[in-house]
């Protein structure tokens, strides 16, 4: 895919066509970052989208950061911006871990999680789920009555830091609305 990526990175770029990359923070990939900036730079792409790991179709997480790789990414980050970098890196709204290492305030309704908070998704089928990262398929007569009446919606609005056990002595759990496609929970 990587072959594919970059001969439609070059035809957008030669066309004039506004694009930005979407790049997964993985542990292996993490150190690989500054090479995505520079790919970015080389086909004057107009963001870069750093997105949190996510679960995979079995329901597991794979290769996710360690707290030291999400330092490292941090730090690199932060050295790009402050160095004056060429293309704005935006962190993904549900990535909370390194939104708030980043200092981005978790307070807005548009940070952290939004599945079934402000956001859901309906798939080809017409299935409704939270988000396209968490397949609980349902289906009902309208969108309305997804939002007002799944019980999986209303699971995953009460679901808070406060209320799991591995979060209890965290000092951001009263502001932190963290994905839930994570390994959390």
């Amino acid at each position: 895919g990587y072959a594919v990526a970059l001969k439609a990175i070059s035809c957008l770029n030669a066309e004039g066509i506004a694009f930005g990359i979407n790049w997964v923070a993985r542990s292996d990939n993490v150190y690989d970052f500054p090479n995505v900036i520079e790919l970015a730079e080389k086909y004057h792409a107009n963001n870069i989208l750093v997105v949190g790991n996510k679960i995979n179709s079995n329901g597991f997480l794979e290769s996710s950061l360690s707290l030291e790789e999400l330092c490292h990414l941090n730090a690199i980050i932060t050295e790009y911006e402050t160095g004056n970098g060429k293309i704005p890196i935006i962190i993904q709204q549900c990535y909370t871990d390194l939104s708030l290492l980043h200092g981005l305030s978790p307070y807005p309704i548009n940070n952290g999680c939004s599945a079934g908070r402000i956001f859901c998704a309906i798939n080809g089928k017409g299935q409704f789920m939270p988000c396209t990262h968490l397949p609980y398929y349902e289906t009902y007569e309208s969108i309305n009555d997804y939002w007002t009446k799944s019980e999986i919606l209303k699971q995953l609005r009460e679901v808070t830091p406060k209320s799991l056990a591995g979060c209890s002595d965290c000092q951001k759990k009263d502001n932190c609305i963290f994905c839930r496609a994570t390994e959390r929970g």
